[in-house]
């Protein structure tokens, strides 16, 4: 033991030091007692860790801090006694193990670098070159895993070890060694906290092309698959260059590595790499976002199934954090679910992660878990912004300003949302809070150096500001419009487009509330033109469209609010109001069918299609590189929106007329809109929001329109008025029908019909009814105008008496006039202006060749009758697909060369999917199914219609159930239903129905409104007029109308029809309810 305490320590004895000796710590002497006999197995096992770990578990509580000075003792008391050859053979030893103490206590590398340095003593540059870069290595690779000291630093010195080795390596003397030295050092430039991030991110990929130069998937398997994931996550992580290209290249990189690393024969480093997939696919920016957080929840759950908290700790954790950020970004599946299964994520990440070892990830998994608490859907609200603010203090209380500079700022960030959202405490001191913490991030987001966050931080300020209860509210709101206008600095149509639109929005609101009107209106138009732009963002079908239009309906809605409070001192504004109520309808609609990429109709040159398909798949790539880019330069494509408008204006219009409103947002000035109207015409349009409702009167020599707004109460009458109708419409029918009459007076009054009628001049014989969101489902043609009843009989005493299933009429005196009584020239539909404009330009004047699909699934008793009558006036140019005729592929083989189609059957709307919505043909309905269920690959859906060309067609008659219906949950403007469809696919009106109709009185009604339309009445007035024909009809002219037609009724349905009129009067009007006549609109010109 003497001589081996000689050569591995010559650790004096007591009497033998001098003051200089003195040791920092007491070393005991069973200490190094233990050094000696661990360096002596080391030579004599020649490092086996089968021998050496056990001891090293056996001796664990010696490996402290004072036997880290062990090392540095050995270099001053031992090594000048010791030749050169035994200095050697213990440095080796040392090295030995340092590296083995790597391996065994990967969360303390304070023993291992002490003996790396004391070994560098022995194995010197001039004399051990290969040694001493080889130490080197294991040094850089130990600092670099370092837990203790400051992060920062440890990487600087791991930098300069790699430098230090590869002053010796190269590539032509020793090009594996020099290979791992570049691989490695790649991955300290990518941890690296100093110097500019992307020079540390390009010197990372230098460095790994370096490597890669050495290794290939045949020789060194390992080593390239390690460098392959290298130099995926410097690219995952890149500035320079193209974001979008750059993730691309790091997807890449991580399946050539997933080459090797397979999980039967490498299963940690497959997890590993899985996991660092998934991280790149969550921050993807090409191909549709939501397939890309699919993806990267597979890869992590995939990763999991391998990794686990006992025996890959930091991996797992790792892994649990990128997929609860996937989850918490997630489009797919519940929002509540995502939102959980996120913070259950990060919850088990910091089981792991610990200020004390891993402050930096601890810190960004603290700060995401509030995001996730922000927007948590589940538990109680107050308490979740409570975890927020809980998890944004923790992180500052470890990452400072001053040492965490950037990461401290985004928390604060975080921290200012949850104040300012924070329901305990006081709300005023909650809002101080929020501002400070802004401000705070604002000393190190600077618009020179962090543009994009300093932007974010400037908006957040305004609108806290703008919502501050302390201090002068004239004063916050002039500082809130100061913060907006330096967002906007970095925010412009050219970079951050939605959040330039966002911004803008908000500037507009904080001029508002300060009263300067004027700008707020110039605001709103800055942010809604920037909306305009951003409509075909969306031309690849994302998830999101429907949500994001959504969120635009209110900037119009505030642009109309401040129209109409200009309007009180310059009339003018009220054109403008109705023009914002226009354009918001027509940006819908516009996002709706750009999903559908509808080809233009009409003689089109195949040249120009393809320049259109080219155009389009140019755009929807050019999103996609664009899409959450945080650097995005959208200047490429906004000049390929602009060919693309250049050539739907220059090539397609003048062929298709229709074509550009299904592309582009067209405002139309109030002046063209009263172009439209004829000088006995009225446009009673509705404009409703979730305070109030507006009715727009318009004819055509007004100067600007009338504007009545609902007054309080008004709009929650009308809430609760269209629940109760539609709830007993889809649950109690009968119920429903029953109170039919008694619904339509409530609703009268809730609109306030009189007063709207007394401010339309008595010149105007005909309407045309604009209605908005849910309104388009209503019979407003049908709406009574007398507003009581007669005296002697009362409201309870007619719903007693009203009994459609056996069709007992009404009393002559209790029946109220109608818009249809008051309009004798006639009441019509328009889903707009836009639409009108249309329309008006769709003149077709023939009416000869008629098309009709009768009774495709056999349940629809008096079609035969209806069609059969019908159709007598069309002859000989009739073509009838009747039962299982009515096929699909029979029916568009024939549409095009139509006048008249008429569907005698049923229609389904998809209230989830509004564009599969159908006209049911045969086969439609499937026979081994459930009952009812629809094989939509048999029916003729909304999409579909979209996309036919019905140029020759002047009606499209829908005399089916619910065939105009659209969604009436949405919250935005879109006119999404069949009649929608057919009128842009050509056709120049459409009749449709707003409910299960009754199959006897629709057959009545429409042989009726046939003849009335071969008299040559337009189609408007011809159903009109057939609606009131039928609601007067009586049972005795009833029966004197059948036999004057002769109409060529079976056997069974007069038995039937006998039936169900035996017991009635001949006075006695069976169809009197509106139930009967009021379910059809006519829509068009």
């Amino acid at each position: 033991m003497k001589e081996k305490r000689q050569a591995y320590s010559a650790y004096p004895e007591p009497e033998q030091r001098d003051s200089g000796e003195e040791l920092s710590v007491s070393i005991p002497e069973e200490y190094l007692d233990f050094w000696i006999e661990v360096l002596s197995v080391i030579q004599e096992c020649q490092g086996n860790p089968q021998v050496i770990f056990p001891l090293l578990e056996a001796n664990s509580d010696k490996l402290d801090d004072r036997f880290v000075q062990l090392p540095q003792y050995w270099v001053k008391f031992a090594l000048p006694k010791l030749t050169p050859q035994q200095a050697t053979r213990v440095a080796a030893a040392i090295v030995e193990f340092s590296d083995l103490m790597q391996q065994f206590s990967p969360t303390n590398r304070e023993i291992a670098i002490a003996g790396y340095e004391a070994a560098l003593t022995v194995f010197n540059h001039q004399e051990f070159p290969q040694q001493w870069a080889e130490v080197q290595i294991n040094l850089a690779v130990a600092y670099r895993n370092r837990t203790g000291g400051n992060l920062a630093e440890n990487l600087e010195c791991a930098i300069a070890c790699y430098q230090n080795a590869l002053l010796v390596l190269n590539h032509t003397t020793s090009p594996t060694t020099w290979a791992l030295a570049q691989s490695n050092l790649a991955v300290a430039y990518i941890d690296r906290l100093r110097g500019e991030r992307s020079e540390n991110l390009e010197m990372a990929i230098a460095c790994c092309q370096k490597a890669l130069s050495v290794y290939n998937p045949q020789e060194f398997p390992l080593d390239w698959a390690m460098t392959c994931n290298n130099l995926a996550v410097a690219y995952r992580t890149r500035i320079v260059g193209e974001r979008s290209e750059n993730l691309e290249a790091a997807i890449a990189y991580y399946q050539q590595s997933l080459q090797v690393y397979t999980r039967e024969q490498y299963p940690r480093q497959w997890a590993t790499t899985l996991s660092n997939l998934g991280n790149a696919y969550r921050n993807r920016l090409q191909e549709d976002r939501s397939d890309n957080l699919e993806a990267a929840i597979s890869y992590c759950e995939q990763a999991l199934q391998v990794l686990s908290a006992n025996h890959s700790a930091i991996d797992w954790a790792r892994t649990q954090h990128y997929l609860g950020s996937a989850y918490r970004l997630r489009v797919w599946g519940e929002p509540e679910e995502n939102r959980e299964r996120a913070i259950a994520c990060y919850q088990a990440a910091l089981q792991v992660y610990s200020p004390d070892t891993l402050p930096r990830d601890w810190a960004l998994v603290q700060n995401e878990l509030a995001l996730a608490y922000e927007n948590r859907l589940r538990g109680e609200p107050a308490e979740n912004l409570e975890q927020a603010i809980s998890c944004c203090e923790r992180v500052l209380e470890v990452l400072t300003l001053n040492a965490f500079p950037e990461q401290a700022a985004r928390t604060l960030n975080t921290l200012g949302i949850a104040y300012r959202q924070r329901l305990r405490g006081n709300a005023e001191e909650n809002m101080e809070r929020a501002i400070a913490s802004y401000r705070r991030a604002l000393q190190v987001y600077r618009y020179d150096t962090l543009p994009e966050q300093w932007a974010r931080t400037h908006n957040n300020l305004g609108i806290a500001l703008s919502e501050r209860h302390q201090g002068d509210r004239q004063c916050n709101l002039e500082e809130a419009i100061a913060s907006y206008q330096q967002a906007l600095r970095v925010y412009t149509l050219a970079t951050f487009p939605e959040n330039y639109v966002k911004t803008q929005s908000n500037l507009g609101l904080a001029y508002r509330d300060l009263g300067q009107l004027q700008d707020a209106v110039t605001a709103f138009r800055a942010a809604i033109d920037g909306v305009e732009l951003l409509r075909s963002q969306t031309l690849s079908g994302d998830t999101i469209k429907q949500k994001l239009a959504e969120r635009w309906s209110q900037l119009y809605q505030e642009a109309v609010e401040v129209c109409l409070e200009l309007a009180a001192a310059e009339s003018h504004y009220y054109s403008q109001a109705l023009e914002y109520v226009e354009r918001s309808k027509a940006r819908n609609l516009v996002e709706l069918l750009s999903l559908q990429e509808l080809l233009p109709k009409g003689e089109i040159p195949a040249t120009v299609i393809q320049e259109l398909q080219a155009l389009r798949r140019a755009l929807a790539a050019e999103q996609r590189s664009l899409r959450h880019s945080e650097t995005g330069d959208y200047r490429r494509f906004y000049e390929l929106r602009q060919e693309l408008d250049r050539l739907i204006t220059t090539q397609i219009q003048p062929v298709d007329p229709t074509f550009g409103a299904t592309q582009k947002v067209e405002a139309i000035p109030f002046a063209e809109m009263q172009s439209l109207l004829s000088e006995d015409t009225v446009v009673i349009a509705w404009y409703v929001t979730d305070d109030y409702f507006l009715t727009f009167v318009i004819t055509s020599g007004s100067p600007t329109p009338h504007v009545w707004r609902s007054a309080a109460g008004d709009r929650e009458a009308l809430r609760d008025w269209v629940n109760s109708y539609f709830q007993e419409y889809l649950q109690k029918k009968t119920t429903w029908q029953e109170r039919l009459v008694v619904q339509l007076y409530d609703l009268a009054t809730i609109l306030h019909l009189e007063e709207i009628l007394n401010v339309i001049p008595e010149t105007c014989s005909q309407a045309i009814l604009i209605p908005h969101r849910f309104l388009h489902l209503l019979p407003l043609h049908a709406l009574p105008i007398v507003t009581r009843l007669a005296q002697e009989t009362s409201l309870a005493d007619v719903l007693d008496r009203l009994d459609a299933s056996d069709l007992k009429p009404l009393p002559t005196q209790e029946v109220t006039a109608t818009l249809l009584d008051h309009f004798s020239g006639g009441v019509r539909y328009a889903p707009s202006f836009q639409i009108l404009q249309l329309m008006q330009n769709q003149h077709r004047s023939a009416f000869s060749r008629f098309l009709a699909v009768q009774n495709p699934t056999l349940d629809l008793s008096y079609t035969d009758l209806e069609v059969e009558t019908i159709s007598r006036d069309f002859q000989p140019q009739v073509d009838i697909l009747a039962r299982e005729a009515a096929r699909k592929e029979l029916l568009l083989e024939r549409l095009s060369l139509a006048h008249c189609i008429h569907f005698s059957c049923h229609g389904y709307f998809d209230f989830q999917s509004p564009l599969k919505s159908a006209l049911v043909l045969a086969g439609g309905v499937k026979e081994t199914a459930a009952v009812g269920e629809i094989d939509w690959e048999q029916c003729l859906t909304l999409g579909e219609i979209f996309a036919l060309d019905l140029s020759q067609c002047r009606l499209a008659m829908l005399s089916a159930c619910e065939t105009g219906i659209t969604d009436f949950r949405s919250i935005s403007d879109e006119y999404v239903g069949l009649p929608s469809s057919f009128l842009f696919a050509g056709s120049s009106y459409v009749v449709s129905s707003l409910w299960t109709v009754n199959d006897l009185s629709t057959a009545f009604l429409m042989i009726q409104f046939y003849q009335n339309l071969q008299k040559g009445l337009a189609v408007a007035l011809a159903l009109n007029q057939a609606q009131l024909w039928l609601k007067d009809l009586s049972k005795g002219d009833l029966e004197t109308w059948i036999e004057e037609n002769q109409l060529p009724l079976k056997p069974a349905i007069r038995m039937n029809l006998r039936r169900r009129l035996y017991k009635l009067e001949d006075k006695a009007k069976p169809f009197q309810s509106p139930f009967y006549w009021a379910a059809f609109c006519a829509i068009g010109q």
